[in-house]
């Protein structure tokens, strides 16, 4: 390491070109990125259950569902209902619509003069008001309609828009979305409120306020970081080189991102603020060392050497061990964060080698003559620090360690409440446009959340007797008694629906026995109910509707609902639960596992690294500590908050303690030195703590203050993180 920061002091403007133009081609590549906010991108890649998930909606259609939702005091005004029929009509003219669900298309089933009808609730509204609260009266007592469809106080209704996304390209969502919000916007004047929600409207909406983030935080994240290393090093190159040398690591990154195809998703986008908070901290320890020499007497190229000598192994060090934490994070099995553990730990190589090139080439050009001693700044600044943690180390060993193992019980009694959450909804604060949309479908229908109960006896026609009918539909009533869950449909529905349309009875209820199923199965489509039943009738799905946004919340009602399907349905017939909802709430015991596999990786390599400094397993153990201790804090913390685990903060431990061993490392090495010099621990511990107080103190208060630019995202969890 010496020799490269010898080199590129001697040859400076030669490294500058050089960087200059890996910059210029990297920021070519930059135009390549995509962002990409699919929730896929919070399920474990290649699970076995993901695959199932996929082979369903293959089998019984697609769940990419948008829903336009209308709200009027008066909808069942006969102007109102032909205004939105014509937007039902624009809708169903997009290119990219499959087709349309509403009281404009689902049947009416019933008997007229001997015949059983199937035309559409509204597809003729008549003139007089009566008979369209009649039609109202009809449609309430469907279950495909109520509460999915038309709100129980008549007041909402909505338009499911099924979209066909086989061939999604980068613009996809984006126009989907705008292409939705023109065929609706000459409704607004006539209603009290139309709005639509969905996968591209969500994810289109996510894309801009990620951009919107970045062009907020990342200014503000630059000038606190700066500004505070200046302030607290006292030196203007303590603020011009981690400028410089994180510009040009993000562009480095991005352009990175950009040519091997890493899409930028909600986790990966705050890695370019990652590069100026974190990459920001090798550049203080060199620039501090680097004013130490000038302190003494050496010029500025004597004083690189010097830089180099004392600094190269521990920066190479705490690079290595940093980049082995955060690329440790892509041992989760959750794909979102296997992309942050791969983009950060690259992100953080760049950065180093930009370091190692930028910091000597620029302080050899442009190294002050006039800083202030060092000494001088540490006295004036942190010298109250020093003493007060000396006194603490040589005086106070036993209280401090007993502090230390109280702060320890405590936090971990604190960890021991984290819960866990792993859902898109939770990305947003409660005033978010997505998040007061959302919450208006829950209230007036049903909620946001799916998930698919597929019930599979492997006999053909299991599901045209009457007796396994039963068996789903009492399952469903099962469901809505808990009070969990919001709304469910099945074929069980379907087959009721069509008995009392057939019977011409007003109750909807199931065929009592086989035999009227066989003769109302005469009038039975199948395209009608594809979305429900297999072909060949083996196989029933009931649809699932909820507002359970907390992990935690839904796996407690999943398993309530587990523990009665295995108590009280056919042992023959095989009950699977699957959706979206269903697959990122069991990633969130991945994120957990993937948070565990992280820490255990980190710490043993602090570990094998201190050990090696020292010769001496001890001092690899006692390394540990002050290592884990922020991190047991840190879980402490969450849990006493309610700060839930999720994609944003699952990463935070290895961060932290890539961040924590840093500092211990910069500590561990320059006492090593110092102690192979004096032969005195007392003394060697003096000094290291002097000469490595200007770095680490100032460094772990820009790390906070930069940090602390991120609770002012747009997203949950990014605050939290």
């Amino acid at each position: 390491m010496r020799k490269i920061i010898e080199f590129s002091a001697r040859y400076a403007w030669l490294v500058i070109a050089i960087v200059a133009v890996i910059t210029y081609i990297a920021f070519t590549q930059i135009s390549a990125l995509v962002i990409d906010v699919s929730p896929e991108g919070l399920m474990v890649r290649d699970h076995p259950d993901r695959h199932y998930y996929e082979k369903i909606l293959e089998d019984f259609g697609t769940d990419n569902v948008t829903i336009v939702v209308i709200k009027d005091a008066n909808l069942q005004d006969r102007e109102r209902l032909l205004k939105i029929r014509q937007t039902v009509d624009a809708l169903n003219e997009l290119e990219f619509v499959q087709r349309t669900e509403s009281l404009y298309s689902v049947q009416y089933l019933r008997v007229v003069d001997d015949y059983v009808v199937r035309d559409p609730y509204l597809d003729v509204i008549p003139d007089e008001p009566g008979e369209i609260r009649a039609l109202f009266d009809a449609a309430s007592r469907n279950p495909f309609v109520i509460r999915n469809l038309l709100s129980e106080d008549r007041r909402s209704m909505s338009i499911n828009v099924y979209l066909d996304d086989r061939e999604r390209y980068p613009n996809f969502d984006r126009e989907v979305a705008a292409a939705i919000e023109q065929a609706i916007r000459p409704l607004v004047e006539h209603v009290d409120e139309v709005f639509q929600i969905g996968l591209p409207y969500v994810r289109s909406t996510l894309a801009k306020t990620i951009v919107d983030d970045q062009k907020k935080l990342l200014p503000v994240s630059f000038a606190v970081l700066l500004i505070t290393l200046v302030i607290l090093v006292r030196s203007i190159n303590s603020g011009i080189i981690p400028f410089f040398t994180s510009l040009t690591s993000i562009i480095w990154v991005l352009g990175f991102m950009g040519y091997i195809g890493i899409p930028v998703t909600l986790i990966t986008s705050i890695v370019p603020i990652l590069m100026i908070i974190i990459g920001s901290t090798e550049d203080v320890h060199l620039i501090s060392e680097y004013l130490q020499a000038r302190d003494t007497g050496e010029n500025k190229h004597a004083a690189i050497r010097i830089m180099g000598g004392k600094k190269g192994f521990a920066i190479l060090v705490t690079f290595i061990t940093s980049y082995l934490g955060f690329i440790s994070i892509s041992a989760n099995r959750i794909e979102m964060l296997q992309e942050f553990g791969i983009v950060a730990s690259s992100g953080l190589f760049l950065n180093f080698i930009v370091t190692i090139l930028l910091v000597p080439a620029w302080l050899s050009l442009f190294g002050s003559r006039k800083d202030r001693p060092s000494e001088i700044r540490t006295k004036d600044i942190f010298r109250p620090i020093i003493n007060v943690f000396y006194h603490l180390v040589h005086r106070r060993k036993v209280e401090t360690l007993l502090l230390t193992i109280a702060v320890m019980l405590v936090a971990g009694f604190g960890a021991s409440k984290i819960q866990l959450n792993n859902n898109v909804m939770g990305y947003f604060h409660e005033d978010s446009p997505i998040k007061v949309r959302a919450n208006t479908v829950t209230r007036s229908l049903a909620g946001m959340e799916t998930f698919m109960i597929v019930m599979d006896s492997g006999i053909e026609d299991t599901f045209l007797k009457s007796r396994y009918l039963y068996e789903v539909a009492y399952l469903q009533s099962y469901i809505e008694s808990t009070g969990l869950f919001d709304k469910t449909v099945s074929f069980a529905d379907y087959m009721a629906l069509l008995n009392s349309a057939v019977n011409d009875d007003s109750e909807i209820v199931l065929p009592e026995d086989d035999m009227i199923i066989n003769e109302i199965q005469i009038f039975l489509n199948y395209r009608d109910v594809r979305q429900y039943i297999s072909e060949d009738f083996s196989t029933a799905v009931i649809m699932v509707r909820h507002s359970l946004e907390s992990s935690y919340e839904l796996k407690r009602a999943l398993q309530k609902l587990e523990k009665f399907v295995q108590e009280n349905i056919d042992s023959g017939i095989d009950v699977r639960f699957t959706g979206e909802s269903i697959l990122t709430n069991r990633a969130a015991d991945e994120m957990a596992v993937g948070q565990a596999k992280s820490l255990l990786i980190m710490l043993f390599i602090i570990f094998v690294v201190i050990s090696l400094i020292f010769f001496n397993t001890k001092a690899g153990f006692l390394a540990i500590i002050p290592n884990l201790l922020p991190i047991i804090v840190l879980f402490g913390v969450m849990g006493y908050f309610n700060i839930p685990l999720d994609t944003g903060t699952a990463m935070i431990a290895a961060i932290a303690i890539g961040i924590v061993v840093d500092d211990t490392l910069h500590f561990m090495v320059r006492y090593n030195r110092n102690l192979k010099d004096t032969y005195d621990e007392e003394s060697a511990i003096g000094s290291t703590m002097r000469e490595e107080a200007t770095p680490i103190i100032s460094t772990s208060i820009a790390l906070a203050l930069g940090f602390s630019v991120l609770s002012q995202s747009s997203f949950v969890p990014v605050v939290y993180f």
